[in-house]
């Protein structure tokens, strides 16, 4: 009898040790994950090139009816970024006739699921070719990526005069975007149009520039401009950029020049001059046919590395990432040694 009392009290013992020793655990655990900051999660952003729904790229997707179709290659890192970006160079509107050839413009209403589809939370719609369809076409484009959860930046309704600056906020970290275009209309920057953000007036984007890095954690500019069909950016777009990052952007995105264009570490911070096409119908050479995404890696509310993913064109329409050999080739024409860049403060090391 004795034993068995024993034998019961080291049982309980060790039930009571083992119960303690489970708790102490499960309350470490708890502790440990209350401890993680939200700024120590990482938050990734990914930007794109040109986005063209009009023209031969309307055609196919009407041939197909399936607007998902150009991006279905691509999807994979754009649904999964927390934040994808690009440039929608063409103006939404509704109706059914759509436009096959020349350059004005217009996306119809039904090519739009695609972009909620490949994943966009923003886009840019400053560029030369805003008002394709007039100032209603701009009001409307405005409407209608927000009525489907996209914020369009660089271009604002008639009536709206306030700051061009979008803010977008996941995980605990502000995200700001700025977008200028070098025209209004697709008429090499003669004529103003307060609806469109411009860089023709370069203390008035300081001072944007200045109040979104206030109100947001990290900052992003987009520009369109540049020569056509270039490799290196001109003097003017090389200046923009660089006083860009002087007045509090933590990046600059480019687009316009159709093809990829090097890429600069300006005081730490990156400058993409162009980013080539993305889905797009200038399948007439292989320099419009390429193009590259841009990961960006986000911590604690710093851009800490970002890695190039670049795309290769296919049937006028619709990227996919490119294989081993096009990739080298197309890295070859940023200028970096490496697909990935890693900063530090003021610090950077490409590839390593």
């Amino acid at each position: 009898m004795g034993y068995a009392k024993s034998g019961f009290r080291l049982l309980s013992l060790f039930a009571f040790l083992s119960l303690s020793l489970f708790l102490e655990q499960m309350n470490s655990a708890i502790l440990g994950c209350s401890m993680v900051s939200p700024e120590d999660h990482e938050l990734t952003v990914i930007a794109v090139g040109d986005i063209l729904l009009s023209r031969h790229v309307g055609k196919t997707i009407d041939l197909s009816q399936d607007p998902n179709l150009p991006f279905e290659n691509t999807r994979p890192w754009l649904s999964e970024a927390d934040i994808a970006f690009g440039n929608l160079e063409s103006p939404i509107v509704s109706g059914d006739i759509p436009i096959r050839r020349g350059v004005v413009f217009k996306c119809l209403t039904r090519y739009v699921p695609g972009l909620v589809y490949a994943g966009f939370d923003v886009l840019s719609t400053a560029n030369n070719h805003a008002f394709d369809q007039g100032d209603r076409g701009v009001d409307f484009t405005v409407n209608y990526l927000q009525s489907h959860s996209i914020l369009a930046v660089g271009t604002r309704k008639k009536e709206d005069q306030a700051s061009f600056g979008r803010v977008i906020e996941r995980k605990g970290v502000k995200v700001g975007f700025l977008a200028y275009s070098y025209a209004a209309y697709n008429d090499g920057g003669a004529k103003e149009n307060s609806q469109v953000a411009t860089w023709h007036d370069p203390e008035k984007v300081k001072e944007e520039i200045g109040q979104l890095r206030d109100n947001s954690d990290v900052v992003f500019v987009s520009l369109h401009a540049g020569q056509e069909y270039r490799r290196k950016p001109e003097r003017r777009k090389i200046e923009f950029a660089r006083a860009a990052i002087e007045a509090g952007a933590d990046a600059v995105i480019g687009h316009h020049p159709h093809w990829i264009q090097p890429v600069e570490i300006y005081r730490g911070r990156p400058i993409f001059y162009s980013l080539g096409n993305f889905v797009f119908d200038q399948g007439h050479s292989q320099e419009t046919s390429q193009g590259l995404m841009v990961e960006f890696r986000i911590k604690r509310k710093q851009i800490r590395s970002s890695r190039l993913l670049p795309v290769a064109i296919e049937r006028y329409c619709c990227p996919r990432l490119a294989d081993s050999q096009l990739k080298e080739s197309i890295l070859e024409k940023t200028g970096l040694d490496s697909d990935e860049i890693f900063f530090s403060d003021e610090r950077h090391e490409a590839g390593k």
